[in-house]
């Protein structure tokens, strides 16, 4: 009998990185283009005031965005979403050279302000 020579499944991404995220002290909140919250780990929850597990499904403006920055942030995430549609519909890294420099989205790290469940603020340090 021989063995089979295909090569060993490989583990998704979430079996890989779930757990990394789970256990990190930090909050890490991830959401779609459209501002969907798709996952929120428990130090989220504990940050933001949430009940475990409540934050996903929820738009992430009005989750955690404090209301007086959600106009901005409704404008930066459709800013996002515009890039990101102009990268698939271009294809590859190849898209950058179609774009002005000053538009490419760049991961940066911003303090802000951010909403707690319990209406009250407290300043964070994010990065996109």
């Amino acid at each position: 009998m021989q063995a089979d020579p295909s090569p060993a499944p490989l583990l998704s991404t979430e079996a890989l990185v779930g757990p990394v995220i789970d256990a990190s002290l930090d909050a890490v909140v991830i959401a779609d283009l459209e501002g969907t919250i798709l996952r929120a780990n428990p130090a989220a929850d504990a940050i933001f005031g949430h009940a475990p597990g409540s934050m996903i499904g929820k738009p992430i403006g009005g989750t955690i965005v404090p209301p007086h920055l959600r106009a901005a942030h409704n404008r930066g995430m459709a800013h996002h979403a515009r890039l990101a549609s102009a990268k698939s519909s271009v294809g590859g890294s190849s898209w950058k050279r179609f774009m002005p420099k000053a538009a490419r989205f760049r991961s940066k790290s911003r303090s802000r302000r951010c909403s707690r469940a319990n209406s009250g603020s407290m300043p964070l340090s994010s990065a996109i």
